[in-house]
């Protein structure tokens, strides 16, 4: 759980998350109040019905973006985003193609959440990828939470080989 200091801009997180075929449902589990006014998550409704992938710009400026990808503004209209408010305990479910994003939280009051992925076990986890947008999520431990493994082992569940404990607060505040 993080407070948010920095925005997130308008974006589709297919640059930060290595399935392939990127095939991904988000769970944001409102932790404290999401609001206007502490930045609450904002979508475009629908955009996520075409399923492709939109132009994206850099921002390199960490101080204000979270994430250094955001959805070229040309690719959507700003009038057609919506505010999801959310109280402790309510969630927010999207797609992975759905633009998303957030404002700064330059308010008095957190705006903490969790976020659970789930991907279809035929979708790869792929490691190995070596786009620098990705930030050490390749790191992250995946977990089979039902059905069969239909990737034939391509994908590790459980903590990645090369790590004996799941990552600590200070090592997720990185990514």
């Amino acid at each position: 759980m993080l407070r948010s200091l920095v925005g997130s801009e308008m974006c589709i997180r297919d640059r930060y998350w290595c399935v392939r075929p990127l095939a991904t449902c988000t769970v944001w589990v409102a932790i404290d109040p999401s609001s206007q006014k502490n930045g609450c998550l904002q979508v475009v409704p629908g955009s996520h019905r075409a399923q492709r992938l939109l132009p994206h710009r850099t921002h390199n400026d960490p101080a204000q973006f979270a994430l250094q990808q955001e959805v070229h503004p040309t690719e959507y209209n700003r009038a057609d985003v919506v505010n999801l408010v959310l109280e402790p305990g309510q969630i927010s479910l999207h797609d992975v193609y759905l633009v998303h994003g957030s404002r700064k939280n330059d308010s008095d009051v957190s705006r903490r959440g969790m976020t659970m992925r789930f991907f279809p076990t035929s979708s790869v986890y792929r490691r190995d990828l070596p786009d620098p947008a990705l930030r050490g999520v390749s790191s992250l431990p995946v977990f089979l939470m039902t059905g069969t493994d239909l990737t034939n082992g391509r994908t590790h569940f459980g903590l990645v080989p090369e790590q004996q404990k799941p990552p600590t607060q200070s090592e997720l505040i990185k990514i």
